[in-house]
């Protein structure tokens, strides 16, 4: 199958996989310049084939354990208080027998499927030498104090040394910042809720047809998107302008009379803008800035219970995302980055924590990073996103990173994005996923590609096109004790022509895969096999054999054996070898002395997958089943090393 099959065949897989996302009506061009005053005045892709045939957290559930703004007082916080206020995972394992118990979607009111956005409620200590900011404050007279705030979050950085705290009051903050204090802190006063936006409020609107027209709107957003990032059946995503009404995204077209019900045209010879719906009574805003926050210079900051929002970011690597981090040791908390052209974080600075936040609805990823080392990813949810329906090939995902190192990405959820849950890129090395649920993503819910020695622990892949996608060209990669449900494919091994000679530990070859104590559940009805390995094109073809170093310890469903007919698709040179049962496997590979499978009859294993309810089911085959963890995996997972342990995950968080 040649790669243009392969990328036919996965976009089908994504067109019947994905739920639809809607349309932001921007798209990912992006802008030269900041096209707008303050308040008072990945990493491209390298475009791999598809895959075959379709070519320490501080509370996740056990397998073991389990079965709006104010003004606010006048009067400083209690210093030892910080709460995120938001439903969700629980703070320790819940008790009971037969795995970890269903939990809450988390955040629980701060997104929907319906494209509805909140923040967290948030309380963290306010340092008596804090910098406020507030909106009815004043940049001319204030002083930064409780009594006489700033009215802009730059005054404030301006004002800030190295160390100090800036307390935002709750409000709408409409500016673009760049920041180079060390050890600073941006965070909202307790109980209130902050939003940057890179839109303004368009008014003055007249008639114009059936649409409605706005003159001399000279905010422009040049096109800057790489060709091979876009999607021919979505040429709007070159374009980053951004419409809301009432905080709705409108959808962007091409020209005047393609103007219809939620859709905006932006007219940049004559300075006009128009939309399909009547503004009256209604607010709309219009995206005019790039870019919220450009973190460099100074280390160690940390942005906390913020807001990002409608930004008109723009493709290449100067302003990607409403967040831009360039420095090391940035933590980022509790913080939302929706309805962004492009991106709502990206990191290209070492050490930085990115924990508990919301990253939804942007236009081609929630996250992103380059050189990003010891990256902490933790209890952050990623969904929606990909919403401009970029080339899911190239680099659109929920987060992509590319030749990180050393870093750990554990307790968080990835959802509905229209591309990879997570993808890590172009040698990566030495990296861990514990402890994550990836459901519903268009292509992979993970994917590891020309990178390696990963270790890929207690994850629930539920739903998605690809569950676990090793390669193309990825080594020692460790697939251990995750659960796969509902995937069109739950795990692809894949190998192509790519190699590399700069480093003798990464070579883009794929090789010494270790599969292990997983469960396959049943899969899509769509799915053709529950495993694939195989090499598209290297030179010579390389044998499944070759890939794959141990598969064992894994358990097999299917309501009949028909569902799919064939269990293993392993691939010798150019010709697939399909194995039909286990047995066939054991007998023709070596593999899966002691793995098992069943076939036919209802779900062997889960409590109730279709109610996402992922515990096993008491005495069943996969209980006390499993290979004993060595230390490091242990370790990462949360449980006892050198013990018998149960297939399938073992924690999580969602």
């Amino acid at each position: 199958m040649n790669h243009r099959c392969q990328r036919n065949l996965l976009r089908s897989l994504v067109l019947l996989n994905a739920l639809a996302v809607p349309a932001c009506g921007s798209s990912i061009a992006r802008v030269q310049g900041d096209a707008a005053a303050g308040p008072d005045a990945a990493v491209a892709g390298d475009g791999p084939a598809g895959p075959a045939d379709v070519a320490a957290s501080d509370g996740p559930g056990s397998q073991a354990d389990a079965a709006v703004a104010g003004d606010g007082p006048e009067a400083q916080p209690d210093a030892g208080s910080s709460s995120d206020g938001a439903a969700g995972p629980t703070d320790g394992p819940p008790a009971g027998d037969g795995g970890p118990a269903p939990t809450a979607p988390w955040p629980t009111g701060t997104y929907d499927d319906q494209g509805q956005v909140d923040l967290l409620d948030t309380s963290y200590p306010v340092p008596a030498d804090a910098i406020f900011v507030a909106e009815n404050g004043s940049d001319l007279s204030g002083d930064g104090t409780m009594g006489a705030p700033y009215a802009s979050i730059g005054r404030g950085v301006q004002a800030a040394g190295e160390g100090a705290t800036i307390v935002i009051r709750g409000g709408t903050y409409r500016e673009a910042l760049t920041v180079s204090t060390g050890r600073l802190t941006l965070q909202p006063y307790p109980h209130e809720k902050v939003w940057l936006k890179g839109s303004v409020v368009v008014s003055d609107w007249v008639p114009d047809g059936t649409a409605w027209r706005h003159d001399g709107w000279t905010y422009e957003f040049p096109p800057d998107t790489d060709p091979a990032a876009l999607d021919p059946s979505y040429p709007m995503a070159e374009r980053p302008d951004l419409v809301f009404i009432d905080g709705r995204p409108l959808a962007q077209v091409a020209a005047r009379d393609e103007v219809g019900p939620d859709a905006f045209y932006v007219d940049d010879a004559g300075d006009r803008l128009y939309i399909g719906s009547d503004p009256s009574g209604h607010v709309v805003e219009a995206a005019a800035r790039r870019c919220a926050l450009n973190l460099e210079g100074g280390t160690g900051m940390t942005i906390r219970g913020l807001g990002f929002r409608d930004y008109a970011n723009s493709y290449g690597p100067g302003e990607p995302a409403a967040v831009r981090i360039s420095t090391s040791g940035v933590t980022v908390e509790d913080c939302t980055m929706a309805y962004n052209a492009q991106g709502g974080l990206v990191i290209f600075g070492a050490d930085a924590i990115v924990r508990h936040n919301t990253l939804v609805y942007n236009g081609k990823s929630g996250g992103g990073g380059y050189r990003s080392d010891r990256l902490l990813f933790e209890r952050n949810a990623v969904a929606y996103n990909n919403t401009e329906h970029f080339t899911p090939y190239w680099d659109a995902a929920g987060v992509k990173v590319a030749t990180v190192t050393s870093s750990l990405v554990q307790d968080n959820l990835f959802e509905h994005n229209a591309a990879n849950g997570f993808w890590c890129d172009i040698s990566c090395y030495d990296n861990t996923y514990v402890r994550n649920t990836w459901r519903e993503n268009a292509l992979a819910g993970l994917q590891y590609e020309i990178s390696a020695q990963a270790l890929v622990a207690s994850n629930l892949f539920v739903g998605n096109a690809i569950g676990m996608w090793v390669g193309n060209g990825s080594e020692e990669v460790r697939v251990v004790n995750n659960s796969f449900v509902g995937n069109v494919e739950h795990v692809a091994v894949l190998d192509d022509q790519r190699t590399s000679a700069d480093d003798p530990l990464i070579t883009w070859n794929t090789r010494a895969t270790t599969i292990l104590n997983n469960i396959y559940g049943a899969a899509a009805p769509a799915a053709e096999h529950l495993l694939v390995v195989r090499d598209f094109d290297s030179t010579p073809l390389r044998d499944a054999d070759a890939l794959v170093g141990r598969s064992d310890y894994n358990a097999y469903y299917r309501a009949s054996s028909a569902a799919p007919a064939v269990l293993v698709h392993w691939w010798r040179g150019a010709s697939p070898v399909p194995f039909e049962t286990l047995a066939a496997f054991r007998a023709g590979t070596g593999h899966e002395t002691h793995g098992l499978d069943v076939d036919g009859g209802g779900d062997p294993f889960f409590v109730d997958a279709s109610a996402g309810d992922f515990r096993l089911q008491a005495g069943c085959p996969a209980v006390g089943a499993g290979e004993p963890l060595p230390q490091d995996v242990a370790d990462a997972v949360g449980v006892a090393a050198g013990s018998v342990v149960d297939l399938g995950a073992l924690r999580w968080w969602w």
